[in-house]
């Protein structure tokens, strides 16, 4: 009996032996959840890289600013997201007002990447999507500067999100008498929806008219989009070499569980190799090139961040 004992301890001590070191071959695989307002679950593909060479599972889930707040808001750090990849800095924003970023340490970043980050606001920038005009085809082009959308009609194909960011820089430098009154040709001059036997702005005629975009979104829908396939993109410019954008960004989410592979995705995503191949794909400018007259400016664009608010009110008037 003692002998079958010893041997049934034996086997038992050999099995778990085994299990420690099949345990020790497989350690756990670690994590990384992105929430995203435009990257899509079949995206992961995208980082591939990354995941493979650090054995990281990636999940994407895609939602909007709106429920990633609440999301956070009640269930806190059990909210189960890492980074967030937004695709406004105005959203950017509205997170970090409520304390939901961890900090960010720029050591260590290449300087474009610092240059386009924010140690107030604790964001990374990582891609550059230009406010461009979309001109019909061999026709004169009625808008050829930010200025000319106060003086002839176009169609905004843009989310009330990009107003504040496509507007702060136009206006900065201007009293808020004249805000006020650029604003109000901008938006007078804004044709939402054709205007049946109307003259000026019937259905043929509305088809021809200018839309004011970004870059990524005409190129998304030059093909598929019946009222691209006829235009060709013009950048803006206020003086030779600007042009105004906004700013696709990286945040980490405070007590993030897998914080330091959230880290390591935002050095990843930002080194130029990479960078420059995943602007490409999503149809932004990298940080790295200097494309189309976009330049790095003066101030950086979180200069301008303060006069989003002022500017809504402006708009809500």
């Amino acid at each position: 009996m003692r002998l079958k004992q010893v041997i049934t301890g034996l086997i038992l001590l050999l099995t778990l032996a085994a299990c420690s070191i099949e345990t020790a071959k497989t350690p756990p695989q670690r994590k990384l959840i992105i929430a995203s307002d435009y990257l899509q679950a079949k995206d992961t593909l995208l980082f591939h890289r990354f995941a493979k060479e650090n054995a990281v599972h990636i999940s994407i889930e895609t939602m909007s600013a709106d429920s990633l707040i609440e999301r956070i808001r009640t269930k806190q750090a059990n909210s189960g997201i890492d980074v967030v990849v937004l695709e406004s800095l105005y959203d950017v924003t509205r997170l970090d007002k409520r304390g939901l970023f961890h900090p960010i340490d720029l050591r260590a970043k290449t300087p474009e990447a610092i240059h386009y980050s924010s140690l107030s606001y604790n964001y990374i920038g990582f891609g550059i999507d230009p406010y461009i005009i979309a001109h019909e085809q061999n026709n004169s082009y009625t808008i050829k500067t930010y200025n000319d959308l106060t003086h002839f009609n176009y169609v905004s194909a843009l989310a009330q999100k990009h107003a504040p960011i496509l507007l702060a820089p136009i206006l900065k430098n201007l009293t808020e008498e004249q805000k006020g009154q650029w604003i109000k040709q901008y938006t007078k001059h804004a044709i939402s929806k054709p205007i049946p036997r109307d003259s000026l702005l019937n259905d043929s005629l509305f088809n021809r008219l200018p839309i004011l975009t970004t870059q990524s979104n005409f190129k998304l829908n030059k093909v598929s989009n019946s009222t691209y396939k006829s235009k060709t993109l013009l950048f803006p410019k206020k003086t030779a070499k600007d042009c105004y954008y906004n700013l696709r960004s990286l945040a980490v989410i405070s007590q993030a569980s897998n914080y330091t592979t959230a880290i390591s995705f935002i050095d990843f995503c930002t080194t130029k190799k990479v960078n420059l191949a995943l602007n490409e794909v999503l149809n932004t400018s990298s940080i790295y090139s200097n494309q189309y007259g976009i330049k790095q400016e003066d101030s950086p664009i979180e200069k301008q961040i303060p006069l989003y608010s002022n500017i809504e009110l402006l708009l809500e008037k």
